[in-house]
């Protein structure tokens, strides 16, 4: 599951899960667009935020698309 198909089945705000992580808005914005790829931190971050709905190889499929 990509992290922007998670916020929009929660109906959870990047804001929100930029509060969770300990991150910026801007952060997260440019991780749902592809801009940019969380850290592994951000990204073990994220797992566990999205209770591993959102996992590491997710990631690596996004980047293999």
């Amino acid at each position: 599951m990509t992290l922007s198909e998670w916020l929009a089945g929660t109906k959870t705000q990047q804001r929100e899960l930029a509060e969770m992580l300990g991150v910026n808005q801007t952060a997260v914005s440019q991780w749902v667009t592809g801009k940019t790829t969380p850290t592994p931190e951000n990204i073990a971050k994220i797992e566990q935020a999205t209770r591993r709905k959102v996992r590491f190889a997710d990631w690596v499929a996004q980047k293999a698309a």
